[in-house]
């Protein structure tokens, strides 16, 4: 069962994506998850994550294309 806040989320993409924002062609880059592991904090496996974020994919190119049209910066970028 979906949590009634991802629904939310996705029925205001949905208004978005009708009225005005695009979704861009790729995803956002993915946050990193070593500086929460670092703190102490739990997180799922990175194969769990990369499953969660492409079932996400959608979602997150139509976030990032709201905010690309502006210049905006994505709050997280993955460096190596």
């Amino acid at each position: 069962m979906r949590r009634r806040r991802e629904t939310r989320v996705e029925n205001t993409l949905e208004t978005f994506h009708e009225v005005v924002v695009e979704p861009v062609d790729s995803p956002p880059p993915p946050p990193h998850l070593r500086p929460l592991r670092e703190a102490g904090i739990p997180t799922v496996s990175d194969d769990e994550f990369e499953t969660v974020l492409d079932e996400l994919e959608t979602r997150r190119r139509l976030l990032y294309g709201l905010i690309e049209p502006d210049a905006r910066e994505w709050p997280f970028r993955r460096t190596h």
